[in-house]
């Protein structure tokens, strides 16, 4: 919440936006997915896997070469990338459906 209001907040403070709302949306949406996958193990696990694919991401950097490697970094891919959409889309749809599902693990 608070990234997300210093994000809102930045334009104001710095004169440019530091994302667009187009790219916040694709990126909680993907990253909300990833956390509903990982809360099907247990509450104290839910946050493995959308930090750990972030760190992978954030070390290796994004990259356009090839599809494969735009649907892996979905996360720094431009706001306009089709592949990074559909796969934060279907990270969100898989999410929620296998939330849905199976539950959360108590």
């Amino acid at each position: 919440m608070a990234s997300a209001t210093l994000i809102a907040a930045a334009p104001a403070l710095t004169g440019a936006p530091l994302a667009t709302a187009a790219l916040m949306i694709r990126n909680t949406a993907g990253l909300g997915g990833l956390l509903a996958v990982g809360a099907v193990w247990g509450a104290q696990w839910a946050w493995l896997l959308p930090v750990g694919w972030t760190l992978v991401v954030i070390l290796s950097g994004p990259a356009s070469g090839h599809l494969y490697q735009e649907i892996l970094t979905w996360m720094l891919q431009p706001a306009a990338t089709t592949s990074a959409a559909a796969c934060a889309a279907t990270i969100a749809v898989v999410g929620v459906v296998t939330h849905a599902v199976l539950g959360a693990r108590r």
